[in-house]
């Protein structure tokens, strides 16, 4: 949004992009889903929660080197965990990382 209303939506839509591919560096296409302007769900299969933070560091090394920026959350599950409680979990982790970002 900030980009959008300082620079313009070409703009925006060059950072979306920047974004889209940095993710497609890490995860494969087919894991990665956009589920709002700005907002991108990637879903990982049978990975234990060592294996996500090593996804997740080499995101926000990439993300750096492409001059974008990511609010990071995510969930794990070993069972048939409802997706919407799944995604509230996700959800609550991303708000605070972002949190930690913005008092930076």
């Amino acid at each position: 949004k900030r980009v959008n209303d300082k620079e313009g939506h070409i703009s925006g839509d060059h950072l979306i992009k920047r974004a889209a591919n940095t993710l497609i560096s890490v995860f494969t296409e087919n894991d990665i889903v956009r589920v709002g302007g700005d907002e991108f769900v990637v879903v990982l299969r049978n990975y234990d929660e060592k294996q996500v933070h090593e996804f997740i560091d080499k995101l926000q090394r990439k993300a750096k080197k492409n001059d974008v920026s990511f609010a990071l959350g995510y969930a794990m599950t070993n069972t048939s965990k409802d997706i919407e409680e799944l995604l509230k979990e996700a959800d609550a982790r991303m708000y605070e990382d972002k949190r930690k970002f913005y008092r930076k």
